[in-house]
């Protein structure tokens, strides 16, 4: 089981690789109808509808083909003068999404788990900054800490400390802007990224531990 540390990352590359085909040959409703869609939907102002999108945005893998991000900026953006509602939909986006990264963290746990010994693999908080900026790869980041091990109560006060700051920023920023300047697919670009960088940092960290292991074999007793 020398490489079991990579069954979960690699399980989601596989994942994403069958939605995309599945996708491109029809068999699902491609995610720019979808986004016509919702924002289409959006205009009933629905607070619901805002929290459901933002939950299943916050999904790992099924966020790599349901574009809600985009959907949610405009969503907020959309408030821009009206702070009453511009505070109902913020408080609407962090509710479902906040959920959903709890989901992930769980999800790791269950489908993960830690070979051991190696402290410096657990995911930090400054990786926690790098990655709730976006919910493609804070999902990621959450799924990463449950499978790494990481104990709870760590990963709340980081994923609560990240994740509170990057939703003010944008929640203020679309405000202020009223449009969003970045387009989803953009985005996304930053959760494949994030996906292959886990990967490797997981191939490093198997290869390193059998070195030491070899290593720790080899010396006299």
């Amino acid at each position: 089981m020398r490489y079991r540390r990579l069954t979960l990352p690699l399980s989601v590359v596989a994942l994403l690789i069958i939605v995309h085909f599945l996708s491109a040959y029809g068999v699902i409703v491609p995610s720019s109808a979808i986004i016509e869609f919702l924002t289409d939907r959006l205009r009933s102002g629905s607070l619901l509808l805002i929290a459901t999108i933002s939950f299943f945005e916050g999904m790992v893998v099924f966020n790599a083909y349901f574009p809600g991000g985009g959907v949610i900026l405009i969503a907020m953006a959309s408030t821009s003068g009206n702070f009453e509602r511009a505070i109902l939909t913020f408080t609407a986006i962090v509710i479902g999404s906040g959920f959903a990264h709890q989901l992930d963290y769980w999800a790791g746990r269950l489908l993960g788990s830690r070979s051991g010994g190696v402290d410096n693999a657990m995911p930090t908080l400054l990786e926690a900054f790098a990655s709730y900026w976006h919910p493609h790869s804070g999902s990621l980041y959450s799924l990463r800490s449950g499978s790494d091990g990481l104990s709870y109560a760590r990963f709340a006060f980081r994923f609560s400390v990240a994740f509170g700051v990057w939703n003010i920023f944008w929640g203020v920023l679309m405000y202020q802007l009223g449009r969003v300047p970045i387009s989803s697919s953009e985005l996304l670009t930053l959760f494949y990224f994030y996906l292959g960088w886990w990967t490797i940092q997981e191939l490093r960290l198997v290869r390193r531990v059998s070195r030491d292991s070899r290593t720790s074999s080899r010396e006299p007793r």
